[in-house]
């Protein structure tokens, strides 16, 4: 079952379109997220709140960040 999550965006590499973001539940930090490449590089700034969607609760990284908002 999917989950969707609130997160800060910590880092964005615009190369391989991923993502460090710090959970907002836990204060837990995870890297290597994908960022859907509907949402444009210049809104992924460091700071921002970011959903996401995780498909594994397990595997954290399998997870995409499908939305920025503040």
């Amino acid at each position: 079952m999917a989950d969707l999550r609130r997160a800060l965006l910590r880092a964005f590499d615009s190369g391989s379109y991923t993502a460090r973001l710090e959970l907002v539940s836990g204060q837990r930090e995870v890297s290597g997220v994908p960022v859907s490449r509907g949402l444009p590089a210049g809104e992924l700034v460091a700071g921002r709140k970011v959903a996401v969607l995780f498909f594994d609760p397990v595997n954290l990284t399998d997870a995409v960040v499908i939305a920025v908002y503040t």
